[in-house]
């Protein structure tokens, strides 16, 4: 009777650590899942710094743009009079 209850307690270790494997395993996978939205956060933050100074230099290029028209056009002559001799 001692044998069977030996052979008994073990099946339930089994059992035990079957199923601590499968939860170290779930562990794992949340923990590759985490890391992996920690990476798409951190990246989506650098995608919206990028843009906002993407947003900063087209705003300078439009303000050069219109600045650049200005200072190269020619300036306009000044007509004199013919000098009557």
């Amino acid at each position: 009777m001692l044998a069977l209850a030996s052979c008994n307690q073990q099946q339930d270790n089994s059992a035990q650590i079957q199923a601590l494997n499968d939860r170290i395993r779930q562990l794992e996978d949340q923990e590759k899942q985490l890391e992996l939205q920690s990476q798409r956060d951190k990246l989506a933050a650098d995608q919206a710094a990028l843009d906002v100074e993407k947003q900063r230099l087209e705003a300078e290029k439009a303000q050069s743009a219109q600045a650049a028209p200005a200072a190269a056009a020619p300036a306009p002559e000044a007509r004199t009079a013919p000098v009557a001799g």
